[in-house]
């Protein structure tokens, strides 16, 4: 489940990477919920667009464990060190990462501005400005991925 977990998470903020992001109207906002063992993680993406192109992204993703299930709380203990250690990865002025943690619960939050983005930054989460980064692009991307978009 750990791995799961720390792939999912991974994965979702370099679909997001890929897709881009946007600053205005129109928003889209995807969803997609896994239960595992007992476990329960919620992935949400939040996307603006200015002038139909992805330029902001907001990634939240949080496990939910059973205390009374062991195994699931090892898990929970691994999730919570790699998303301590990771949040240090997203301090830039195009990133930034939060946390939160509570005894069975912990949240991690990815925001993205593309437009403040280094290169370097875009080129490590698979970014392109040549890609499709247009609404019905990035709604149909994260659908294929198993979102409920809206």
């Amino acid at each position: 489940m750990k791995k799961v977990v720390i792939i999912s998470s991974i994965a979702s903020v370099m679909l997001l990477s890929i897709t881009g992001c946007g600053n205005s109207s129109p928003k889209l906002t995807c969803t997609m919920n896994q239960e595992n063992e007992g476990a329960t993680m919620t992935q949400t993406f939040e996307v603006a667009f200015q002038d139909n192109i992805a330029s902001q992204i907001k990634s939240t993703t949080t496990l939910e464990v059973d205390p009374a299930n062991e195994d699931q709380m090892e898990n929970f203990e691994s999730f919570k060190s790699s998303m301590e250690e990771s949040s240090d990865n997203y301090e830039s002025e195009g990133l930034k990462a939060t946390y939160e943690i509570d005894d069975h619960i912990a949240s991690m939050t990815i925001e993205a501005n593309i437009a403040k983005m280094t290169d370097d930054e875009k080129e490590s989460f698979g970014f392109s400005d040549d890609d499709d980064n247009s609404y019905e692009t990035v709604k149909s991307n994260l659908e294929s991925e198993g979102y409920t978009c809206k």
